[in-house]
This record gives structure tokens, sequence and C-alpha cells, in this order.
């Protein structure tokens, strides 16, 4: 068996959202309080699973919920995220950068 880690794209976020811990807010989240300059670069990554029965593509990434008809819907993902601010300054870009990447691929 074989595991491959096929990297799709990256995202950019404040360095709070995926680190932040017990530290971690809303606006920290946002990134609205960090400089874009401290924003951090994450990889967007799916794993091949090669196993003797076939193979097995895992994607870890959004929940279903992101967008539930297979597209880009900005309303189920604020509705998801939970915040209107949350979506505007970390993911809007970012994610839609991400799903372009990844439709390419």
């Amino acid at each position: 068996m074989k595991i491959h880690v096929l990297h799709t794209g990256e995202v950019r976020v404040s360095p709070y959202l995926p680190f932040g811990g017990d530290n971690c807010n809303l606006l920290k989240a946002s990134g609205m309080t960090t400089p874009k300059e401290d924003w951090i670069w994450l990889p967007v990554s799916v794993y091949l699973i090669e196993h003797p029965k076939g193979l097995i593509l895992v994607d870890t990434g959004w929940q279903r919920n992101m967008s539930p008809e297979g597209v880009y819907d900005k309303a189920a993902q604020i509705k998801s995220l939970g915040s209107r601010i949350l979506y505007k300054s970390t993911f809007a870009s970012s994610l839609a950068s991400v799903l372009e990447v990844s439709c390419e691929r």
C-alpha cells in the first residue's frame, strides 16, 4: 500500500486561525488584528491511497456545508463559518484562489 500527498494549492491565513488554541478569538482568527506580513501560507492537500483493491482519494478540507452543491457558494460559506467578518477578512480571496487552483488540476 502507498500513500501520496498531492498539493492542490495554498491558503494564506492569520497564524491564530490554525494555531491560536485557547488564545484565539474571532478578531484574531479573522486576521483583523494581525498585519498581513505576519500571515502564513498553508498547503491545501489531498491524499491518494494505493490499495490492492483500488485507489482511494481522501480530501480532509472544507466540510460539505461550505459548498453544498459542489460550487462556490458565498452564503453557505458565511453560514458555515458563523461570521461574515471571518469570511470577509480571512477567507474570501484565499478560498476563491484555492478553489480555482483545485479546479484546474
